[in-house]
This record gives structure tokens, sequence and C-alpha cells, in this order.
């Protein structure tokens, strides 16, 4: 029930103690965690543990102890950093700091390696200067930023790698076994133009049938406060501003290759973008500086679907509080836009 102070919340069920999955081992001495957990179409829920790459699979109808779950390892010495995702066949995708993986379970609840593809990366240990201990600039994560995305009517997935100059890369989907260079339908480059740096993402791709949106984080760092000091340091600020760069790619009808259908060089994004199939417009928030007033200024873009184009932009705030590190978008049904930064919760909607 609804109260004038908002909505009441209400737990269902008793829930699940799963500490036992994140206590040290000999293996892991420093403890997992959880990188991300989603239900299936079937009621169950997959869970990717961070430090291990192991998947449990937590069959609600049959569940009884922890120690129960079935699981299966991606590789040792592999981690995750991101979620999975699962289509209604029960497919599921998930993609480690090495490989990308597809693990299929039937009705014994078992999880199965169906396949697996190992990506472009550098070594963890690079002395590039554009990365952190393996970590490119602009990521939290190392190896892919990504969860896998969905695409072609699940004939594919995509992720990005963790390449020198970063790539899009789509493979098949396909549960036969198929040759590297045949589950690999392409791998695109991505902001390898003036300005757009080596390239970074540090969320999921947008997908339309055949066709990917996919955004720079690169170079992106700010400086968020301490708030264990003494006295209480709560100053926050930008101290470099992520690349700038939106892209679309298409992968080819035939299902051979991709094709690069625009390169917007002008955007730099402060949140993960959402695409609107009923108007065809991709909205973002933006920053942009404001060299005469020593400011930077934020706004709500619009980029045309089929273009990239900017349609229309909306100033939102000056300042830095106005930024965010690429929390997703919102529509909501009353057709309102929706965007978290640092200061707190801003909302665009038409006034007719």
């Amino acid at each position: 029930a609804d109260k004038p102070s908002g909505p009441e919340f209400e737990q269902v069920g008793d829930g699940y103690i799963l500490n036992e999955l994140t206590e040290p081992t000999d293996d892991l001495p420093q403890g997992d965690a959880i990188s991300g957990a989603i239900m299936d179409f079937q009621g169950r829920y997959w869970i990717n543990m961070r430090n291990s790459a192991n998947i449990y699979l937590l069959n609600p109808a049959t569940y009884k102890d922890v120690g129960d779950l079935k699981s299966v390892n991606l590789g040792k010495g592999e981690f995750t950093r991101n979620g999975g995702v699962l289509t209604k066949e029960g497919a599921a995708y998930f993609v480690t700091t090495k490989a990308m993986y597809r693990v299929d379970a039937g009705a014994d609840d078992q999880p199965r390696i169906v396949w697996r593809q190992e990506y472009d990366t550098v070594p963890e240990n690079t002395n590039n200067e554009e990365y952190v201990n393996g970590v490119r600039s602009g990521q939290y994560e190392f190896g892919s930023g990504t969860t896998p995305t969905i695409l072609g009517e699940g004939k594919y997935v995509a992720i990005t790698d963790n390449a020198e100059q970063m790539k899009v890369v789509v493979y098949r989907t396909d549960a036969r076994p198929l040759d590297p260079e045949d589950r690999v339908v392409c791998e695109m480059p991505v902001f390898d133009f003036p300005g757009g740096g080596a390239g970074a993402q540090s969320n999921s791709l947008i997908g339309l049938r055949n066709s990917i949106i996919v955004q720079n984080t690169y170079g992106y760092l700010f400086d968020f406060p301490d708030i264990h000091s003494e006295p209480q340091d709560l100053t926050a600020e930008l101290v470099q501003g992520g690349a700038p760069g939106i892209e679309r790619i298409d992968i080819n009808p035939n299902g051979k290759g991709c094709t690069k259908v625009w390169v917007n060089t002008e955007v730099a994004s402060t949140n993960t973008p959402k695409l609107s199939t009923r108007t065809g417009l991709i909205y973002v928030q933006s920053r942009k500086r404001d060299a005469e007033n020593k400011v930077n200024a934020y706004y709500w873009t619009a980029l045309n679907f089929r273009s990239g184009e900017v349609v229309w932009e909306k100033l939102v705030g000056t300042g830095d509080m106005f930024d965010n590190f690429w929390a997703a978008a919102g529509i909501g049904p009353n057709g309102a836009l929706y965007g978290t930064v640092y200061g707190g919760l801003t909302m665009l909607k038409d006034t007719y």
C-alpha cells in the first residue's frame, strides 16, 4: 500500500542466506563476492561469483541448503566483473576477464559450459600507461567492461573487449561447436578518432535487432570524498572528463561481418543511454565545457538512431555534482526521462 510519504515495500518469503559462497578458502583467501544474480524464465536464479568465476543455479522449488547448489566454474584464474544475460530458451551468457561463455542448464539444474571463446585483452601486468593494473582508463574492471547483449532474436551476443584499441565483438550463439573464425561474427574497432582515446566501456551495449550502440567512457576520473577522514572531507571534484564518442554498428543481414553505420565524435556522455523505439531517439546525459565561465555544463541530449546527429539538447545544470559514472538513464511510463547524478536525480518531460 502507498502512503503520502511514499510506497511501502513488503518482503515476500524468507530469502536465501548465501554467506557461505563468499567466505575465504584455501584457493581464495581474500574471499569471494557476487557480481550478479538474474532470474530465468523458469524462476531459477543464476548467480555469478566475482573472484572464483563460479556460476551457481538456485531453484526455489528444490532449494534446501546453500551447500547443495549446483555450479560450474568458468576458468581458474578468471574473474567475473559484470552480470549475465539470459534468453527465453534457457541459454545464459557471461563474460570473464579472459573469455566469453555460453552456459546452459537442463531440468537437473546443473549448469554446463556450451562454448568458450577468448577475446583480445592486454596482460593484467601491462606497462601501458593507459592502464592501471590492467584496468583501462575509464573502467572499473579488468577485461571487458560490458555485460553481454543479446541481438538478432537470440542469434548473436555482443561485448566490448580489452584490446589496446577497444573493439565491439559479436559472437554467434549457436550451441554447435564452431571454429573461432566462425564463432566470431566481427571485431570492430571503436572510438579510433582523434580525441576518442583507446576507448573504454563500463556498461552494457544497446541492442536493437542487428544494431548495436556503444558509448565511450575512456579517460573518466572523479575524485570521490573520503568519508572516513578526520575531520570528514566531503569535497568531490571531476579530475578528468570522459572522452567523447557514441557509435552505431550493424551486423550485416547475411550474418557475415559488421558495418559501422555512424560515429558521433562530439557527445561526451555521463550516463548509460536509452533508446526509444517509439521516437527513434537515443537519450543520454552529456557534458560540455564552458571555458569562459570555467564550469562544466550538463545536458539531456537526444541523438537520431538512424544518423547519430543531435536532434535536441536541454540544459540540466552546471557544476560537477551533475556528473555521473554512467548509471543507466530511465524512461518512465509517464514519458519522462530520469537520470541519476552525484547530487541527486534529474527528470525531463515534455510540457505538451
